[in-house]
């Protein structure tokens, strides 16, 4: 059984800048989803890699905010346009190769 959200719990936002890194996101956001903290948005920025991110995001974790740059921009342009975006009142960004076990 899936954890109920704490509504008196702080919104955290998790930004993850993502460049050619498709399996490693995938693989991330399966971890995200996993946590016993409920209260999160996740926010995706999709920095034109062209290997699929942007789509497999969508289809497989249709929950996570994903934004597109229109051009390479780096991982600093992205993780701060996903800021932007964000509603929490944290903000983690996370970096698109690592795990949270």
């Amino acid at each position: 059984m899936m954890n109920e959200p704490d509504l008196d719990a702080p919104l955290l936002s998790v930004v993850i800048p993502a460049y050619r890194r498709r399996e490693s996101v995938l693989l991330l956001l399966a971890d995200l989803f996993r946590q016993r903290y409920r209260r999160f948005e996740v926010i995706v920025v999709e920095d034109c890699g062209g290997d699929g991110t942007y789509e497999a995001v969508m289809k497989l974790f249709p929950q996570v905010i994903i934004l597109k740059n229109d051009k390479n921009s780096g991982p600093t342009v992205s993780r701060n346009r996903g800021i932007r975006a964000a509603k929490g009142e944290i903000v983690v960004g996370l970096d698109s190769d690592v795990t949270v076990p």
